[in-house]
């Protein structure tokens, strides 16, 4: 433009006056050389520059780099790679533009790569992981530039590309964009085909690691119909898998189980360990999520076992930091810390930010038991800014109710119920039953060390009555640690003893421990309640708490909750 700075019309002359100095057969590879964004390599650069070997495409590009219009770089490994300035690539795609071969380039380039990480896409689950990953990182722009294109001329080959590039896009944390281009994809193809059921598979999958919890049960039911229909067992499996986990977040936790089960079975028949490892995983979490920690280590031990036979380093990570957070669980705290240190060293070198946040989260949780509250909370400040990086919400309300916690235990109640409600609009937002019902216990546990009892008491009863509809017996067991605080604090110290023994007897099989802030109120409230009742009423009390079932003790308390509730003045 004639009004552009002086500097920018000088560059551009500097340009011009390079490629005039070019013979015609470099002008042409300069021009199609320029599509690439971000460079490329040889390979590249001869099947995308030239048709039936028309260029000579060697010669070619080291008289461009002669010129100064194209710079080598070297890569690790000594494979070069070819890089245009900015500048000069924009002006190499006005004259491609003015050749009329901009389509036909593009096409070219858009299948070069589209074939390109089809052919890696299975790596990424395997041995050559790390390197895929890093050659996928270096690809990033002209995958992008592929997805652009496709998406306007070829709705096809972007479905393809896009379904190419899921684990690398949850492996990386760019959840989000992945999902955009996904969406996209699917929204721009015309077919509904086998391809496609796999696309509505790995939309579903990154929905769900979002907690966006409506689109992936759509996706998944849309991805079982099609592949149902045409007989795709594979697809199926993957689809009854997401639904499982969709299912499980909901909070049917049964169904979610016969799911889970179902896409091990298809997995196995199949022959995919991959699949069946992560089948395994989430038949796993559904233990764990209600309590059978003993089954849910045993079975993130068989889903380690069958992921590290197909080298994915990525979800050996993932699986390795739920089963120290199994350990964990269980007071096992040395094991806990050293498996969730390796999952995190792996994921940092991965670049997997979803599993290095939660190892952080989790590493936070290790730092609470341990009394150190500094390191915790500067852990899990941490790893909530890397959730919310990679779009993780209901994480984001987990980290949030574990500070919390901590918030709790240094008499900062104010800051804890900020912490909490923002958790429960997070968990209301998503729809995360689960979530809800744990944070409702949590807003009863800030309201009861603020000294509103009747308040806290109607928080336990929503709480319960939440749990029980999901057979959440973790939140059941926490919210009679509740009940049985507000028990001691209105003079019923001997129900208080019942509910606390019947929490410690449901926890005992499984050895499930409580830290923190639980474990330091519970301590309190049973040093109060056996000085009040003296030591033969408190070993009554906590002999017939003993033997009270779980659903026996929190009907107790449900009941206890609502009187305590039904107290609020007109």
């Amino acid at each position: 433009a004639r009004d552009a700075p002086q500097r920018q019309r000088t560059l551009r002359d500097a340009i011009a006056w390079s490629y005039d100095l070019l013979e015609p057969e470099e002008q042409t590879l300069f021009q199609r050389l320029a599509v690439f964004a971000g460079g490329c390599t040889f390979e590249a650069a001869d099947a995308v520059a030239t048709v039936d070997g028309q260029l000579d495409v060697f010669n070619g590009m080291e008289g461009l780099v002669e010129h100064s219009l194209l710079r080598q770089d070297e890569r690790p490994g000594g494979e070069p790679r070819f890089l245009m300035l900015e500048t000069v690539r924009e002006f190499g795609l006005e004259h491609l533009d003015e050749s009329g071969e901009a389509n036909a380039v593009s096409s070219r380039h858009a299948t070069y790569f589209t074939t390109w990480v089809e052919t890696a896409e299975p790596g990424l689950r395997g041995p050559r992981q790390v390197e895929l990953l890093g050659q996928m990182d270096v690809e990033q722009d002209n995958l992008r530039t592929a997805m652009g294109w496709t998406l306007r001329h070829a709705p096809e080959m972007a479905l393809r590309l896009a379904t190419a590039q899921h684990w690398y896009w949850f492996l990386r944390g760019h959840v989000r964009e992945g999902r955009t281009w996904l969406e996209r994809a699917l929204a721009a193809s015309a077919s509904s085909d086998e391809r496609q059921t796999m696309a509505l598979n790995w939309a579903s999958f990154l929905a769900w690691n979002q907690s966006d919890l409506g689109v992936a049960r759509a996706r998944a039911e849309e991805a079982l119909t099609l592949a149902s229909t045409y007989g795709d067992e594979r697809a199926r499996g993957w689809a009854l898998l997401n639904l499982g986990a969709v299912t499980r977040q909901a909070g049917d936790r049964e169904r979610a189980l016969e799911l889970s089960g179902q896409a091990r079975d298809v997995f196995r028949e199949q022959g995919e360990r991959w699949g069946g490892a992560l089948a395994a995983y989430g038949i796993g979490m559904g233990a764990r999520a209600t309590g059978r920690i003993n089954e849910a280590r045993r079975l993130f031990e068989q889903a380690l076992v069958e992921v590290e036979a197909t080298g994915d380093r990525g979800f050996g990570c993932f699986v390795r930091a739920v089963l120290g957070g199994a350990a964990f669980a269980q007071g096992d705290l040395d094991e806990a810390r050293t498996l969730t240190e390796v999952a995190q060293a792996d994921a940092e070198a991965l670049g997997f930010r979803l599993v290095e946040a939660r190892a952080l989260h989790q590493l936070g949780g290790i730092a609470v038991a341990q009394g150190d509250l500094d390191s915790a909370t500067t852990l899990l400040q941490k790893a909530e800014t890397d959730y919310r990086d990679v779009g993780s919400w209901i994480d984001i309300a987990y980290s949030d109710n574990d500070l919390g916690y901590v918030k709790l235990t240094q008499g900062k109640t104010d800051e804890a119920m900020t912490l909490f409600e923002d958790a429960m609009a997070i968990a209301r937002d998503r729809g995360d039953q689960m979530a809800i019902a744990l944070l409702q216990v949590s807003l009863g546990d800030a309201l009861a060390a603020q000294g509103n009892i009747t308040g806290a008491a109607e928080l336990y009863r929503t709480g319960f009555t939440v749990a029980q509809k999901l057979a959440d017996r973790r939140t059941m067991a926490n919210g009679l640690r509740g009940v049985a605080s507000i028990a001691v604090a209105t003079g019923r110290a001997a129900q208080a003893v019942r509910l606390l023994a019947a929490d410690e007897a449901w926890r005992a099989p499984n050895r499930l421990h409580i830290f923190g802030y639980a474990a330091e109120r519970r301590a309190r409230d049973l040093d109060t309640a056996s000085s009040v009742l003296g030591p033969d009423p408190f070993a009554i009390a906590w002999d017939e708490g003993t033997g009270l079932p779980l659903e026996e003790a929190v009907a107790e308390a449900l009941t206890m909750a609502s009187e305590q509730a039904g107290q609020v003045s007109p």
